[in-house]
């Protein structure tokens, strides 16, 4: 299975409130994802219980938006976001792969992007661009707690799949990266 365009998970289905909150984070500038973002944690804490459905509905579009949102963060658009913001997006998207119903909703393709995004931060190659960030390492002890939950709360088959695919991808890279070591961990 492969996994979807952003762009196509967001016309694959009419946003309801939750999904225009999690749009923004995608989307937004940096003051509109910080306000979804408040907005999110009190919808993943506050107000869990009468958002089930939406949550579970837009599982797969808060796995990628994270997703794309960290990749972004690292590679791309480092100098434009600051340290409290990424702090923050970590331990809110923490929280939300806590919630099982959430991540047992997700597909392998989205869960193995998740992943497969956060453990390239956790590489011992990367510490410099994490060092560069400034990020300190409760991020990340807070990455490594995502990869933990997930792996606790996501469906087994599809969690074991994920990290199946994962290693025989590395394992496969001619410059024999150390993401092998990383997954049998």
């Amino acid at each position: 299975m492969v996994a979807a365009p952003i762009d196509e998970l967001i016309d694959m289905q009419a946003l309801d409130s939750t999904g225009e909150i999690i749009e923004k984070v995608l989307y937004g500038s940096i003051e509109e994802k910080v306000d979804a973002l408040v907005t999110f944690n009190e919808v993943i804490t506050i107000n869990l219980s009468e958002n089930k459905e939406s949550l579970i509905k837009n599982a797969e579009f808060i796995c990628r938006t994270f997703a794309d949102v960290l990749d972004g963060i690292y590679y791309r658009y480092r100098d434009d976001f600051p340290t409290k913001f990424v702090d923050y997006l970590v331990k809110v998207f923490k929280k939300c792969f806590c919630i099982g119903f959430i991540t047992q909703n997700i597909s392998e393709p989205e869960l193995r992007i998740l992943v497969e995004v956060i453990l390239l931060k956790l590489l011992p190659d990367n510490t410099k661009i994490i060092k560069d960030f400034s990020v300190s390492q409760e991020l990340t002890k807070e990455l490594n707690a995502i990869v933990i939950h997930i792996i606790e709360y996501s469906d087994s088959s599809t969690c074991f799949y994920t990290f199946l695919t994962l290693s025989e991808k590395y394992d496969s890279v001619a410059d024999k990266s150390k993401m092998p070591q990383i997954l049998a961990k």
